[in-house]
């Protein structure tokens, strides 16, 4: 893997950088070789001290060109590693020992009294030292802008996996909601063809806000309401007047905002287990604390057990279960979802901590 950087124009600093190196890596040389003169005895003529600040600065120059050669080299199958370190480590000191062999030794060994066990020594450590240090510096923020990058490429991939995730979860109405709704058309064709009209109007309505309310956008309690009320309204057409619903609404709450679809899984789930006195009883409550509670209970048949329906979703509860896992990823630690089976009552709630718009 391979970082690739815009083009960029060479910095002034890029430029003197080598100048200010070579004269760096001359004076110390200097300063060491000679203590007790101050590395520039007087008895050399000045034009020695000239061709060697010279060669200092050229040979400055080739180390940024070994620089810029390396650089390209190691960045073309990167790969953060420990030991991708260790072998750029090894490698640049490698090369960095040849070139200052090949440049400083020859040019010591032909001045002065030529060279020395110590001019050697000295010569393969100062300026290699140097070198390693401005490599190892340079090669450390172009780890760290790769580290950057790769976790702003995983933040990205998480991002995209979690708005995936949360389209499929909300686009998911059960089968047999459509199902039934298609069956009660088919039979109010029979009876009256305005009051089918009515019910595919209903339904219409129902798909296009769940197809085109936007996912990752919050919309208001009213039109949460509005979508519950459409899909009550087409539930009694198929269950007729054997049905008994009622509604608590706080009227204060209507402009809060929250994720698009997260009661009407529990609404559906009251209407496809309803049973005996056929009654559902809804209510929408302000909590305190920037909260909601919404609480919807249907009556059941009393050997009906739908406890588990959560934790159980091939029993009935995938809807429910798509709900949970939507509530994880938006409101993290900022739910709280419970049910509970009494005799032939099944009771479900849930509390919301809405987020600051």
């Amino acid at each position: 893997m391979s970082i690739e950087s815009p083009p960029r124009k060479t910095s002034n600093w890029q430029r003197i950088q080598p100048l200010i190196f070579g004269v760096l890596v001359y004076v110390s040389i200097r300063i060491i070789d000679n203590p007790d003169h101050g590395g520039f005895p007087s008895t050399r003529p000045v034009s020695m001290y000239l061709g060697e600040f010279v060669m200092a600065i050229t040979v400055g120059y080739l180390f940024e060109l070994c620089f810029v050669l390396l650089e390209k080299r190691f960045n073309k199958d990167f790969h953060p590693s420990s030991k991708s370190l260790i072998r750029e480590i090894i490698i640049s000191y490698l090369v960095f020992a040849l070139a200052v062999n090949a440049s400083i030794t020859p040019f010591v060994a032909l001045t002065d009294d030529g060279l020395s066990l110590r001019d050697f020594v000295q010569i393969n450590i100062i300026p290699i030292l140097y070198l390693l240090l401005i490599f190892t510096i340079r090669r450390g923020r172009y780890y760290l802008r790769s580290l950057m990058q790769q976790a702003q490429r995983l933040e990205q991939i998480e991002k995209d996996s979690v708005e995936t995730e949360l389209a499929l979860l909300k686009s998911q109405y059960h089968p047999h909601f459509l199902f039934n709704s298609l069956n009660t058309i088919y039979f109010q064709m029979d009876e009256s063809v305005g009051d089918a009209k009515q019910t595919v109007e209903k339904l219409a309505e129902l798909l296009r806000y769940q197809l085109y309310e936007e996912k990752d956008k919050k919309a208001t309690l009213a039109k949460e309401l509005d979508h519950i009320n459409a899909f009550i309204d087409l539930q009694k057409v198929r269950h007729g007047s054997n049905l008994q619903v009622d509604l608590n609404l706080d009227a204060g709450i209507v402009n809060k905002k929250v994720y698009p679809l997260l009661f009407i899984p529990l609404v559906e789930n009251a209407f496809k287990y309803v049973g005996g006195k056929k009654l559902i009883s809804l209510k929408m409550s302000d909590a305190g604390n920037d909260g909601i509670e919404f609480c919807i209970t249907n009556t059941t048949e009393p050997i009906a057990s739908h406890s588990a329906l959560i934790e159980e979703p091939g029993r009935g509860g995938l809807g429910l279960a798509n709900l949970k896992r939507r509530l994880e990823l938006l409101y993290p630690g900022k739910y709280a979802l419970t049910t509970e089976q009494r005799e032939d009552v099944f009771t479900a709630k849930l509390k919301l901590t809405l987020d600051e718009d």
